[in-house]
């Protein structure tokens, strides 16, 4: 829904890539791509990251959360997981107030950096929830957030 193709993103993707050749199992292609010169590992990287990236267009169609809520009949959610690829948001805003009683615990990667991380934060403190935030080693717009609902709340 949401892809990033800003040039910093394909560099941190590059940079990712880049620090994982270092770090194959396979000693004798390790000992390769280190001894390449940084141009030609920099190619490498693109290609493998190029690989990854591409796309295929399809549509679907969508529904708010509530909706599957309701027409599951679901009374409790114990954990709701959420990895949605800068959809959180989206996502989130198809809750309805009272469904937000339903989720006791949730875990949420976040991929807009600190401002969409902040705004997820506030949705479930606003709500009851303890919350915890982790970034993500490898790449510092991606976040983890946990939330569980604080007792006798909800």
């Amino acid at each position: 829904m949401h892809p990033d193709e800003s040039p910093e993103e394909r560099e941190r993707a590059r940079q990712y890539i880049l620090r994982q050749f270092d770090q194959l199992p396979q000693r004798w292609l390790s000992w390769i791509l280190r001894c390449c010169l940084p141009p030609l590992r920099r190619w490498i990287a693109d290609r493998v990251r190029g690989y990854y990236a591409r796309k295929i267009r399809v549509t679907c169609p969508l529904r708010v959360l509530s909706d599957v809520i309701r027409e599951n009949n679901v009374e409790q959610i114990d954990l709701l997981k959420l990895d949605a690829e800068r959809s959180e948001l989206d996502i989130l805003a198809g809750l309805v107030e009272s469904d937000w009683e339903r989720i006791r615990q949730a875990v949420v990667e976040v991929h807009e950096g600190d401002a969409a991380v902040q705004q997820v934060r506030q949705l479930f403190l606003d709500r009851g929830f303890h919350v915890a935030v982790d970034r993500n080693p490898h790449f510092s717009n991606i976040f983890m957030l946990y939330a569980i609902r604080q007792a006798g709340s909800g």
